[in-house]
């Protein structure tokens, strides 16, 4: 891993867009600072971390069961909060394709779900398309 990572920085040129590539900095440019503690909790459950994978197991006595499902109760309504994340996500995706293929599907799950249908306006310096 550390060789990687030492030949992908020594090998391939740094992109000034990288700055889009960790999810605080979109959070910040999009000013949706009050939605990084939902995406907080839900990253915590859905990447491949001890605390998701202990979601998926339980031991009694000399038994270890496993789970298809994550074993706990929701406290939040956690799949409408991911869906809203992954509509600003798609959203994004859609400005970056040719002829915005996904905006009519888009604006129909906005309006089912009473989501935006367009990104909020970039906050930070520059536009996302400069330098």
């Amino acid at each position: 891993m550390v060789d990687t990572v030492e030949t992908v920085r020594k090998t391939i040129a740094p992109d000034p867009n990288e700055r889009l590539v960790k999810i605080d900095n979109l959070i910040k440019g999009y000013a949706l600072a009050n939605v990084w503690s939902f995406y907080t909790v839900e990253s915590r459950f859905t990447h491949p971390t001890l605390t998701s994978a202990q979601l998926f197991f339980k031991t009694e006595g000399d038994a270890f069961h496993v789970s298809q499902a994550p074993l706990h109760e929701e406290l939040v309504a956690c799949q409408l909060v991911c869906l809203w994340i992954f509509h600003f996500a798609m959203l994004a995706f859609n400005e970056v394709l040719t002829g915005k293929p996904w905006t009519s599907e888009l604006e129909r799950i906005a309006m089912d779900y009473g989501f935006e249908t367009t990104l909020p306006q970039w906050q930070g310096p520059g536009d996302l398309h400069a330098q």
